[in-house]
């Protein structure tokens, strides 16, 4: 099953400010091997004003997934988006899309990484190329 998404901004009496779009295609999928984004557009993601609702976006789909990731999760997905930032040879796929993938194992070592140091890289697949996201600033 694939979930394509559509976020909003809402005003304070509950109507739609203005739509943030993470460009045209842009979904999300589990299966056996862990959780797959796929957002239409780098450019689209990384721009200031859309930058905290993939964050948050991100985060509420980890929570959803998996959620003893809870109180991790916000942190998790800023270190992935400061990731992709920071990263100056990585390149979207064709039609500027970028695809991340997080393994179940990854998944898990979220939740644990305060309790057992050793957990602190987590491996992530941005367009096919592992990065480690390191939560604590050690």
């Amino acid at each position: 099953m694939v979930w394509k998404f559509n976020v909003l901004r809402t005003n304070a009496k509950g109507g739609v400010e203005k739509d943030i779009t993470f460009g045209n295609n842009s979904y999300y999928w589990i299966d056996y091997t862990g959780l797959h984004f796929h957002f239409g557009s780098l450019n689209e993601i990384l721009k200031n004003e859309t930058v905290d609702a993939t964050i948050w976006f991100i985060a509420n789909v980890i929570d959803f997934t998996c959620p003893l990731a809870t109180k991790q999760s916000s942190t998790f997905a800023d270190k992935l988006i400061q990731t992709i930032k920071n990263e100056s040879g990585l390149n979207s796929n064709e039609g500027d899309g970028t695809n991340i993938f997080i393994s179940w194992k990854s998944l898990a070592m979220i939740t644990e990484h305060n309790h057992i140091p050793e957990l602190d890289n987590i491996k992530v697949y941005i367009n096919e190329y592992c990065y480690n996201i390191k939560m604590q600033n050690r």
